[in-house]
């Protein structure tokens, strides 16, 4: 019965550590955003992809009186995100819903469900960061899920 006990306690203790793993970073706790968004439009120019989507029930501390807006993205047409290409440097625009705007800039992942993070380097929120989350949807729509603005 002892050796039983031990074995027990043995194997509870070692799949433990082993199901532990290592300790995962946890991400910056977002200050506000906007938490409903529109099916997203895309087009193409020569050489961009040009993205939009409104954003809906916005709130935050940082962005007072700040209800939704309009986010534009743009980034070069290219393989970014596929055969081991980098995803795209992109630049954008939000257009608040009081009538200002910020600019951001950052790394856009254009392909599947994803987070792409986003400095916004002028305007509203400058100095933090937008988390862009998007779903891709039924006929490969994506679908702009949250913009939340972290520090």
């Amino acid at each position: 019965m002892r050796i039983i006990q031990l074995a027990a306690v043995t194997a509870a203790l070692v799949g433990g550590v082993m199901l532990s793993g290592p300790a995962i970073a946890r991400a910056q706790p977002a200050t506000g955003g906007c938490y409903g968004g529109s099916v997203l439009s895309s087009y193409p120019t020569p050489g961009t992809i040009h993205i939009t989507g409104t954003m809906s029930s916005c709130g935050s501390p940082l962005l007072p009186g700040i209800t939704g807006g309009l986010l534009t993205i743009t980034y070069p047409q290219g393989l970014g995100g596929l055969f081991g290409v980098p995803n795209p440097q992109a630049s954008g625009n939000v257009a608040w819903s009081n009538g200002q705007s910020s600019a951001i800039s950052g790394i856009y992942v254009p392909i599947g469900s994803a987070t792409s993070t986003f400095a916004i380097t002028a305007g509203p929120g400058v100095g933090h960061h937008l988390l862009v989350t998007v779903t891709e949807g039924r006929r490969g729509t994506d679908h702009l899920v949250t913009v939340l603005l972290a520090p």
